[in-house]
């Protein structure tokens, strides 16, 4: 994956976040399956209850859920007006570590 290849993010719009999302997830052509994966992230981080997060560790290693529920308590403020661009952009930071620092193949 070039990530030169994808252009400019705006870090200000959540439909540019999730597509470079997609994009590191290498599902660019299916953006639904990373809607899905950001609402389990969201979830999961503000619950901190998920079993996935189990799974994710055991293959990725451990310290992943406390490193992302930890930042996510840092910026969770309820009704606040930028409150999905603030998950928005974690949410990226994860891809990135799982699907890029990590190498992992997912494919469209």
């Amino acid at each position: 994956m070039d990530l030169e290849d994808y252009g400019e993010i705006d870090e200000n719009d959540i439909n540019s976040l999730l597509m470079y999302c997609a994009f590191l997830r290498n599902v660019y052509c299916l953006p639904h399956r990373t809607l899905n994966e950001f609402r389990w992230f969201v979830s999961a981080c503000l619950f901190n209850e998920d079993n996935h997060w189990n799974e994710i560790e055991e293959i990725y290693g451990s310290g992943l859920r406390e490193k992302y529920t930890k930042r996510f308590d840092e910026i969770y403020e309820p009704c606040k007006p930028d409150s999905l661009i603030l998950y928005a952009r974690l949410f990226r930071d994860y891809c990135y570590e799982i699907y890029v620092t990590r190498d992992i193949d997912n494919e469209c």
